[in-house]
């Protein structure tokens, strides 16, 4: 009576596997890198599922990637309240631009960087995990008890400086 039947320890085991692997999955699996397109009748913001690549809005967890090929591939309007990201990197020749429409923060769990000094997020950024900025001017930065690296250039009240923040910093 304290065993099982031969019948019943593959789906046991089966069970046990199942579980496990949901478990211990990890990652999100919707998450995805998001490539800006910004090509949608002049609408530069991130809720516009058409100015991105592929197609759809960034959710939580995504990657931000701007491809900063002409000026005009840069300039982007963050609208999106509550949203967590992975990392946002700015590519190509010209720095971007990210400005925000909204008074809520987007959350930001990995490193944010540009190829080219100049790059300026003007949107709350709230730190998820400790990070790396490097050649991006943050307008406002709550740390949120996490710790931030600035490396590369940028301007910093106005004067040719290391990367800053040009409003306030909380946390």
């Amino acid at each position: 009576m304290g065993t099982l039947s031969s019948r019943f320890k593959p789906v046991l085991i089966f069970a046990i596997v199942a579980s496990s692997l949901f478990l211990l999955g990890g990652g999100d699996a919707s998450a995805a890198t998001k490539t800006w397109a910004g090509t949608e009748g002049g609408s530069t913001t991130w809720s516009n599922a058409n100015n991105w690549s592929p197609v759809g809005a960034p959710v939580d967890g995504d990657s931000i990637v701007f491809d900063c090929a002409l000026a005009a591939d840069c300039a982007s309007i963050f609208d999106i309240p509550g949203l967590t990201v992975s990392s946002v990197n700015f590519t190509g020749a010209f720095p971007g631009q990210v400005l925000n429409t909204t008074d809520a923060p987007v959350v930001v769990n990995g490193d944010i960087s540009s190829v080219n000094p100049g790059t300026v997020f003007q949107a709350t950024v709230v730190l998820g995990a400790d990070i790396t900025v490097n050649n991006v001017v943050l307008v406002n930065l709550d740390l949120n008890t996490h710790n931030i690296t600035l490396t590369g250039k940028g301007v910093l009240n106005g004067t040719d400086r290391w990367v800053g923040v040009a409003g306030y910093i909380i946390g």
